[in-house]
């Protein structure tokens, strides 16, 4: 099955190479992505498109792969500026390269959360915590460490840049209720704004000094 689909592949996106010493190679065209016309040599006598070898379509899918890649790494790359920007603007709120590469954003000496540059967002949590936003469906276990307190979401897209902030502002909210003045008016304040679930509002109340008075 699929060595009859590998040769039913077309020569698309490839443009006939004649060496010095006549030797004839096919290579990547990259005048145009994806290509409405073919060459003379991809076509033959009739009309029709001549299959493309195994060889050259792997190499081909290759490199489609590789630019889909490149396409989404940019993508994750730009919504790891925005993000960075955004908590910025968080009081407290410090940034720095992340060791595996993206953005890591601090509260203080505290981890918050990073992003890497494909666009995958790490945030580490309580594991009570943890273990609510996945039963919630709200993030995913984290794909190195899956049995801690980590978690993890992918920004793909603009519904979940948006999310992507919303986790960010869930775990920057733990450490705010340990330093605010008021950290019960700030629990119900930021409770209304990420319209927090009752269970993860029970979860952060323990975060509130005990010192403090209802």
């Amino acid at each position: 099955m699929q060595e009859a689909y590998v040769k039913s592949r077309t020569v698309r996106g490839l443009r006939k190479h004649t060496g010095n010493k006549g030797n004839t190679r096919w290579r990547l065209d990259w005048s145009n992505e994806y290509p409405t016309s073919l060459g003379d040599e991809a076509v033959s006598a009739s009309g029709r498109e001549r299959p493309m070898s195994e060889a050259l379509w792997l190499n081909h899918e290759v490199m489609f792969r590789h630019r889909k890649w490149q396409s989404t790494r940019f993508r994750g790359m730009q919504y790891s500026e925005r993000l960075e920007q955004v908590m910025s603007s968080w009081p407290g709120v410090s940034t720095c390269p992340h060791r595996f590469g993206g953005r890591e954003f601090r509260f203080n000496a505290a981890e918050i959360g990073h992003i890497h540059t494909g666009g995958a967002v790490d945030l580490p949590f309580p594991r009570a915590v943890r273990d609510t936003l996945l039963a919630e469906g709200l993030a995913l276990e984290h794909r190195w460490v899956p049995n801690s307190g980590w978690v993890t979401f992918q920004v793909r897209g603009e519904e979940d840049f948006k999310h992507a902030t919303w986790l960010m502002r869930l775990s920057y909210l733990r450490y705010v209720l340990k330093t605010a003045s008021n950290p019960r008016g700030s629990l119900d304040e930021y409770g209304d704004e990420l319209q927090l679930s009752p269970q993860l509002k029970s979860l952060l109340e323990l975060f509130v000094p005990r010192s403090t008075g209802g």
